[in-house]
């Protein structure tokens, strides 16, 4: 029943309201309340929807040495990061309605920029790239990526996808 959360969290208000005598006008908290509960919802469920190809893309790999992990990560409980063969995918709160995805590789501080440039790393993919949310009508709020509304299930398999080919040794 989480479509009907926002049902609790009103009578909760309702019942602090009542119980302190205040009443609550600030819409614009309440907005960002839900900001950030939609970042903290999207980052588990993609952290979910990785964890699932990650298992069924390692039990279908032969050699156990080219395996993919996930790994949690401090900032909040919902942030994540995939690694392989010294590769990094992070997935992180940057800030209420801001998801940032990163890609680090640790022997890029060994390899000159010539280097880079040759090899088959593919330099863009180290921009930090951000899932923005946005409102539509009603308070509703969606997810984009470069002003456009994505499917979280192509986000999985083109991010995934992505990371396997580079990861590669």
């Amino acid at each position: 029943m989480v479509q009907l959360e926002w049902i609790k969290d009103l009578v909760e208000a309702e019942d602090k309201s009542i119980e302190m005598g205040v009443i609550e006008v600030n819409s614009q908290y309440q907005q960002q309340r839900a900001l950030v509960q939609s970042s903290l919802d999207l980052l588990l469920k993609l952290k979910e929807k990785f964890t699932d190809a990650i298992s069924l893309y390692n039990d279908l790999k032969f050699s156990p040495l080219s395996k993919i992990k996930l790994y949690s990560i401090a900032q909040t409980h919902a942030d994540f990061m995939i690694f392989r063969n010294g590769y990094k995918m992070i997935f992180s709160l940057k800030e209420a309605g801001i998801l940032s995805v990163r890609f680090n590789f640790i022997g890029s501080q060994i390899l000159s920029t010539a280097q880079i440039a040759e090899s088959k790393i593919n330099s863009k993919i180290f921009d930090e790239q951000l899932l923005i949310a946005k409102t539509k009508a009603f308070n509703q709020i969606y997810w984009t990526y470069q002003d456009q509304e994505f499917d979280i299930d192509h986000l999985i398999k083109f991010y995934f996808s992505l990371f396997a080919r580079e990861s590669l040794n």
